[in-house]
């Protein structure tokens, strides 16, 4: 069940830095192949974001796709 105020819509921005479809995604559909690396290699980016973010006192917002990031290690 989700939370809301009456009325009110927020969207938060999001950034490429964030997102885990660079780093994990390969879909040969639409010429788009990355190569495979290690979940902790593709990680680096999301904890450098995550480490400046918070330095800066920012918001830190990750985008996660179920079927890149939420599956076993290759």
């Amino acid at each position: 069940m989700l939370n809301s105020i009456a009325g009110s819509l927020v969207e938060l921005p999001v950034h490429w830095g964030t997102d885990d479809w660079p780093p994990f995604a390969q879909y040969d559909e639409i010429g788009y192949m990355m190569p495979v690396a290690g979940p902790s290699r593709g990680l680096e980016g999301f904890w450098e974001e995550f480490e400046a973010q918070f330095e800066a006192g920012e918001l830190w917002l990750a985008i996660w796709h179920p079927f890149l990031t939420e599956r076993l290690a290759r």
